[in-house]
């Protein structure tokens, strides 16, 4: 059984009875690390318009640890890694390092465009549009913000891009990516769709006519994080994998487009 709801950013996503749950990536007495699926919130949440109560990962996380500690988000339709602290001066560190920007973050996004350099970064500041909430643009007066890229593979029109936010303003990656010229793929707020459509790229798609989305949601994962452990100082790096509809959309974009390997191991991505 499938249904499907707007955010309060008009943002679609399809939901299903069969639903993917978070998975832990890392875990010990001081932090927990998940693996996001899209389409959950990072903290409770509800849509007023629809008054859907859609599924959030600190709720499934308190359910199963008594209770944890918010240190940062993810965009509903984002996949990937995000942590939580167990204790409350566990909090306090992990909080402090976001806020010092000594997080190291890396994204994968599947992008509409190729840059004109391949490997470069992007500091335009970002302000919120004031007649449109939850919705931010490039702005000489807005914060400032600063994003490293570099591109990962490129399939004709279509490119993958690993991109590395220094700052961690609201959006920042789906902003900046526009104002790069490569807006995401799928992207109803910054880009050009709502929906991929696998007949895009696959001529002679048979199933056209009653064509269904290959993917509806924000093509971009948080891929890795790296942290100071807060009880030692030591570096964690922690990986999430790609999913399983990214997965799919590297193996058909590759098998129906032009392929161009950028950095080595890009299939590797795409294995579980």
């Amino acid at each position: 059984m499938e249904n499907s709801c707007k955010n309060s950013a008009n943002t679609k996503y399809s939901l299903t009875m069969k639903a993917i749950t978070p998975s832990v990536l890392f875990e010990d007495e001081a932090i927990l690390v998940l693996n996001k699926p899209a389409t959950w919130l990072t903290v409770p949440g509800r849509f007023p318009q629809d008054q859907i109560v859609v599924k959030d990962v600190k709720t499934w996380a308190d359910q199963r640890y008594e209770s944890v500690y918010s240190v940062h988000r993810l965009d509903r339709g984002t996949s990937g890694v995000i942590v939580f602290a167990k204790d409350a001066e566990s909090h306090r560190h992990l909080s402090l390092q976001f806020q010092h920007r000594s997080v190291g973050k890396t994204y994968h996004a599947f992008v509409h465009g190729f840059p004109k350099q391949a490997k470069g970064y992007i500091d335009f500041r970002i302000a919120e549009r004031s007649s449109k909430g939850n919705v931010y643009k490039i702005d000489s007066n807005g914060q400032k913000a600063h994003t490293d890229y570099h591109c990962l593979a490129r399939y004709g029109q279509i490119t993958l891009i690993a991109f590395q936010p220094k700052t961690g303003r609201s959006h920042q990656i789906r902003v900046h990516a526009k104002a790069l010229g490569t807006p995401l793929l799928v992207d109803e707020l910054y880009g050009p769709k709502d929906s991929f459509y696998l007949s895009s790229v696959k001529s002679n798609y048979k199933g056209k006519r009653d064509e269904r989305p290959f993917i509806q949601r924000l093509t971009l994962h948080a891929h890795s994080i790296t942290i100071s452990h807060p009880m030692n100082s030591d570096s964690i790096t922690v990986t999430a994998p790609w999913p399983k509809d990214f997965r799919a959309l590297h193996k058909q974009l590759k098998n129906h487009s032009p392929f161009q390997e950028l950095e080595e191991g890009i299939d590797g991505y795409a294995t579980i």
